[in-house]
């Protein structure tokens, strides 16, 4: 709990922390993060609310600090913080996150997880690209695993990134996640993010090990972790740019060095040239998160009376022996008549939207609806056959025009 009393001398250091003189604000920032008490707190989150206001580095300090005390009450403002092009300044943001959820657990997550929801859709500064990592922290949460796993089957932009997070839970029933995104970017001709994610798995099947630790920066002292950014104190813009030409030159040495050239070389080669293993439905299950697709049509079994028979899951399983839907929705249903046509006809539209939307062992895990919206980008031909592989009942191909090209 934070102390109720604050003395003059903590009123007084927390505006230094707008000082220029790089000695000032090390003292300032390292007195603060000593001195947790309400009124202190109040008046960080006070400077950091107005950051995007401020030109100093006062923000920046204050988001170290608010993340150095574990503050419940900056989480609104550290988030808001990565809805912006300050790359920098939600590093910080991201670094401080991670260390309010490490100190806080699962109760923390309700508005993290909301950020995220909330811009799955349209998201233009990649703001939930930040977020997923203090998620990622909680690697013994089973809802912080859980949550990272839908979204990355609903991500498909950051998908990759979701995926280095999920290796931190060392849970490998995620191989089955992985292997679907892998054969999606490879049917995309998406040869970066197919490297990525073959690297993610290689790295969770214990193909090579991982050569760095995730928290490495965030483990750091303060001081050295954002050396830079002191190091630009009292200097104007001609001496930043010296300063970084410096750093830059001694780095870019190291890129030209033998060893480092053939490690890397050899690390991409395992990469690229590891076989994976097939995609099973059944292992697929086990881990997955259902969706609106699947919830929908577990409503309609329940509302057909067939739930005490099948699971949607059950019915996912024939779906995947089977050629086409009417072969499928045949077995499920037997001589089972459903009370009226109009019912008929809802499950049986419910039993096709759920029948595209089901990975495929024979695709390596994607679902028809989804090598459909990859052959739409390749322009197939109105009478070419539907690439999802539907056929007609005597098992000729359904042409693009009559199904996913309607």
């Amino acid at each position: 709990m934070f102390k109720k009393d604050n003395t003059p001398a903590e009123r007084k250091f927390t505006t230094t922390l707008y000082s220029e003189d790089k000695a000032i604000v090390v003292k300032t920032v390292n007195e603060l993060i000593k001195a947790k008490n309400m009124s202190v707190e109040q008046e960080l989150l006070d400077i950091l609310k107005n950051w995007r206001n401020d030109e100093s580095y006062a923000p920046l300090w204050s988001i170290i600090i608010l993340g150095l005390h574990y503050s419940r009450s900056a989480i609104n403002l550290l988030l808001d913080v990565f809805d912006s092009d300050a790359d920098i300044w939600a590093e910080a943001a991201l670094e401080a996150l991670e260390r309010i959820v490490e100190e806080h657990g699962e109760s923390v997550l309700d508005p993290i997880e909301q950020f995220i929801e909330e811009r799955l859709g349209h998201d233009p500064y990649d703001s939930r690209l930040y977020a997923y990592g203090p998620i990622a922290v909680l690697t013994d949460s089973e809802r912080s695993k859980r949550f990272l796993i839908r979204a990355m089957e609903l991500d498909n932009v950051w998908c990759e990134s979701i995926a280095y997070d999920l290796i931190r839970f060392g849970d490998k029933k995620v191989l089955s996640i992985f292997r679907r995104a892998i054969e999606y970017a490879h049917r995309d001709k998406d040869y970066d993010r197919e490297k990525e994610l073959r690297d993610s798995y290689c790295l969770l099947a214990g193909v090579y090990q991982q050569n760095y630790d995730d928290n490495y920066l965030r483990k750091q002292p303060w001081e050295e972790r954002w050396s830079d950014k002191l190091n630009e104190l009292g200097k104007n813009d001609q001496e930043i740019d010296k300063y970084y030409e410096n750093k830059f030159s001694a780095i870019n040495k190291n890129f030209k060095d033998k060893e480092l050239i053939k490690e890397v070389e050899e690390h991409n080669s395992m990469r690229d040239n590891y076989t994976l293993d097939n995609f099973s439905l059944n292992e697929y299950l086990k881990i997955r998160e259902r969706g609106e697709v699947e919830y929908d049509f577990q409503s309609a079994l329940l509302i057909s009376g067939l739930s005490d028979l099948y699971s949607v899951e059950d019915v996912q399983k024939v779906i995947n022996s089977t050629t086409n839907p009417s072969e499928a929705l045949n077995k499920i249903l037997g001589d089972y008549e459903l009370p009226s046509r109009e019912g008929m006809n809802e499950f049986t539209i419910k039993f096709q939207n759920l029948w595209n939307n089901t990975p495929r062992e024979e695709f390596q895990g994607l679902m028809p609806i989804e090598i459909s919206e990859i052959g739409l980008k390749r322009k197939i031909g109105r009478n070419d056959p539907c690439p999802c592989g539907a056929t007609k009942s005597d098992g000729t191909s359904i042409k693009f025009k009559h199904c996913h090209g309607k």
